[in-house]
């Protein structure tokens, strides 16, 4: 973070530690921010989105259908469950590749939201779930 001295807030003016004297940006919070920092963060916030958009398609493609609007978990929405969107499971012991972001696309699952994954990720196997459901059983 850009550190402003001598702040003009009419005139949108400061002094920037790093860039000297430099034009602002005012939000509506009065809080005030070097106008190049604003840029470069909304720059790489449309990048990631491009990049996000383009992962997605290629994740789609693999799983050879189009991501739904559901878990196919649990049936809830992407931010009811955790997250904004549906995750991409799939079994990680069957890709050959040590990077998890890859995969073969041959053991896709399915769409799940980011609570369904985390407990599956957690879980591991079938018989670690069925030992938990038994131990919830047990406590009702």
């Amino acid at each position: 973070m850009h550190k402003l001295t001598e702040i003009d807030l009419e005139g949108c003016t400061a002094v920037c530690e790093e860039d000297g004297f430099i034009a602002i940006y005012v939000d509506p919070q009065r809080r005030c921010r070097c106008r190049a920092q604003v840029r470069a963060s909304e720059n790489a916030r449309s990048r990631l989105g491009y990049q996000r958009v383009k992962r997605q398609r290629r994740l789609e493609k693999l799983a050879g259908r189009p991501c739904p609007e559901r878990c196919e978990c649990c049936g809830d929405l992407p931010d009811e469950g955790h997250g904004d969107r549906l995750h991409f499971d799939h079994d990680h012991s069957c890709c050959p590749v040590t990077d998890t972001r890859y995969t073969c696309g041959k053991c896709f699952r399915g769409w799940i939201c980011q609570r369904c994954n985390l407990t599956i990720g957690q879980a591991a196997t079938i018989e670690r779930l069925e030992q938990v459901i038994e131990y919830l059983r047990k406590s009702v």
